[in-house]
């Protein structure tokens, strides 16, 4: 079974797309993914007071999937009055999407912005910056400003502690469109104060129209949650103000479900040798590029210093939350460029990066929630590639994992075996052959 991707030669599921836009899809993209379509058909369709959920698996074109609709409204308004508002959780996730939307964006003469805060402090020291309070925005090519109370962009790109600098400022605003991807994780971060913020925004941005049965209220911002494991029935989305949630999905099945090219292993393996099971297998792959995740910080600059003492050979990358963020994106280039074929991660790397080369991902520690485990293998696989996934379990933690694992919808089933398997050459054989031929995987 090969996944569904819809052509593009003319407007085909793309009706009513602005002109300008569809040609710079023509350049971009060779096929449309399924997400792609079923979230043009219905944000394009759907009455502008509804909002939507959209759900997919990971690395199956979500930015593109709101981005499209987005731009193609915002291309309606000839002076672009209205504003988009995208939130999203780190720094590194907010250039990834605004280098997706930029292209698109540009066709339309529209700006992509991101709040960049360390620029903002960097500028606060020099003697050229005046005392009226400022900030920065940089996007691809060029910089842009925020001056007084409007926002000199149509697309902002920030996170949530970012909103909260920015709160005076959006309150003058028109927002036509708010944006919150990966909605499932930053809804839990309330002690970010963020969600105040944007829902005293979108309690302000309603009208009242007079008809002649009497005065009604409705709304002129949409809000969209994206994740790839949102809940259906709306339980991660009653804390955003939002209305008429209609949901938004890939194929017509709404459960939690994993790529089509991805195959699962889980390694039996004791705690004490986990680090002696993890060198086995990087010297397995040896020439493939490899993410290990780990459950925690500590946990990662652990495994990171013992696998550069035992494979000094291989040049490792570190990738966590408590590092900066030029070390984070010193790693992160090393590793795309291919300087660094293996990185050992915390629970950071789990979700938004987007490194289509990814052959294998390692999970180090067992996940304790199916919404993890989805985000953490999702790093491989991604859009119609194939990947394997190993998770380490120790025989106390099997049933727990069963039990997680089969609430997932999947195309293969999850091998089991022992670490002592993979010194055998058979084992080794199969995994290998599963790597080179995408056939074996699906």
């Amino acid at each position: 079974m090969h996944q569904v991707r819809h052509g593009i030669e003319d407007a085909g599921p793309l009706r009513g797309i602005d002109r300008r836009l569809l040609a710079c899809v023509h350049k971009k993209i060779r096929a449309l993914l399924p997400i792609q379509v079923s979230s043009w058909r219905s944000l394009q369709s759907g009455p502008a007071e509804r909002d939507f959920q959209i759900i997919a698996s990971t690395g199956k074109g979500k930015t593109l999937s709101y981005a499209l609709p987005t731009l193609n409204t915002l291309a309606k308004f000839a002076n672009k009055e209205r504003k988009v508002l995208v939130l999203v959780p780190s720094t590194e996730l907010a250039k990834q999407v605004a280098t997706e939307f930029h292209p698109f964006a540009e066709a339309i003469f529209a700006k992509v912005a991101t709040y960049n805060t360390a620029l903002q402090r960097k500028r606060r020291t020099t003697a050229i910056l005046s005392r009226k309070r400022r900030a920065q925005l940089v996007t691809g090519r060029a910089e842009v400003k925020l001056r007084g109370r409007h926002v000199q962009c149509d697309i902002l790109i920030v996170t949530p502690s970012q909103v909260q600098n920015l709160s005076r400022v959006l309150s003058h605003t028109i927002l036509n469109t708010c944006i919150i991807d990966e909605a499932d994780k930053l809804t839990r971060q309330l002690h970010q104060g963020w969600l105040a913020h944007v829902n005293s925004i979108a309690a302000s941005m309603k009208q009242t129209l007079r008809t002649h049965v009497g005065e009604r209220r409705f709304k002129v911002k949409r809000t969209i949650l994206v994740s790839a494991t949102l809940q259906s029935d709306g339980s991660d989305a009653y804390r955003v103000n939002t209305h008429a949630m209609k949901n938004v999905f890939e194929s017509h099945f709404c459960d939690l479900h994993l790529p089509l090219g991805l195959r699962e292993l889980c390694v039996l393996t004791a705690p004490k040798q986990k680090v002696g099971t993890l060198r086995k297998i990087l010297k397995l792959f040896e020439g493939e590029s490899i993410i290990v995740i780990t459950s925690s910080v500590i946990t990662c600059s652990y495994v990171w210093e013992q696998m550069k003492k035992l494979n000094r050979a291989t040049r490792l990358v570190k990738y966590s939350g408590c590092m900066s963020k030029m070390e984070q994106k010193s790693s992160l280039e090393a590793f795309r460029s291919g300087n660094s074929r293996v990185m050992i991660a915390s629970d950071a790397a789990a979700r938004g990066l987007d490194i289509p080369s990814v052959g294998l991902v390692v999970l180090y520690d067992a996940p304790l929630h199916v919404e993890t485990y989805i985000h953490r293998v999702g790093r491989t696989a991604r859009a119609g590639a194939t990947g394997i996934a190993i998770t380490f379990c120790c025989n106390s933690e099997r049933q727990q994992f069963e039990s997680l694992s089969s609430s997932i919808r999947r195309h293969t089933a999850v091998a089991y075996h022992d670490a002592q398997d993979f010194l055998d050459e058979a084992i080794s054989e199969e995994l290998r052959t599963a790597e080179s031929d995408p056939t074996k995987t699906r």
